[in-house]
């Protein structure tokens, strides 16, 4: 598996894949968005390289753990491979992007791909590192990588909010204090998490997720 730490950037409005490397700038992956001064529509172009030591006589694949636009198109080679137009949907914040790399586009020696980017008003935005390596053990690792960002975020908190409800119920027949602390406490992790999953496609201030942040890690501590 080839790792890409490495990549050119180019921020620019054009739709075709042959201007892409106009002005391109020379940048280390992660690139987090926010270090820029990136505006919600924003189309940023990302030149990835790396060697093929052989001829490719099965399918490879890209795997990036966390990318986030409204739209990105993949390119190998100058090849269209494809666009994914889903990323902005309640809950992707954190899904990573993975793209077959057919064999017949694989060259020995260098490669290219080539990400166009529409930046999307979320929360995150940029790039992580990327990798390169056959199907079969990149795929395994996305679904790990989207079990752990997305599902069992998920899982956590219907179960926090499952727990609260029954401390709420015991609460109402001891009437303990702390069953009825640790119930609404269950009970407003699920809401902020919800609340979370649910804002993610749609434009969030700097004292919304100021708020947000500071009500989890409170929740955290007195948990």
């Amino acid at each position: 598996i080839v790792t890409i730490d490495r990549a050119r950037v180019t921020v620019m409005e054009a739709e075709t894949f042959a201007a892409h490397d106009l002005g391109a700038q020379p940048v280390q992956l992660p690139d987090p968005w926010f270090r820029r001064d990136f505006k919600a529509g924003t189309v940023v172009w990302y030149e990835l390289r790396f060697d093929m030591h052989a001829t490719a006589t099965h399918s490879h694949s890209l795997f990036i753990p966390r990318i986030v636009a409204s739209r990105v198109e993949v390119y190998l080679n100058g090849s269209l491979l494809g666009r994914h137009d889903d990323y902005a949907a309640p809950g992707r914040v954190i899904n990573p992007l993975y793209a077959l790399l057919p064999a017949h586009l694989l060259r020995e020696g260098e490669n290219e791909l080539i990400l166009r980017m529409l930046g999307n008003p979320m929360w995150f935005h940029g790039i992580t590192r990327a990798y390169v390596g056959p199907s079969r053990e990149l795929g395994t690792r996305a679904g790990r990588w989207r079990l752990m960002q997305g599902d069992v975020i998920s899982i956590f908190a219907i179960a926090f909010g499952l727990v609260g409800v029954l401390a709420l119920a015991c609460w109402s027949v001891e009437r303990s204090e702390e069953l009825l602390w640790y119930g609404a406490i269950l009970i407003a992790c699920l809401a902020i998490t919800a609340a979370w999953y649910l804002s993610l496609p749609y434009p969030s201030t700097g004292w919304t997720l100021a708020l947000i942040f500071y009500a989890v890690i409170a929740l955290v501590i007195m948990i």
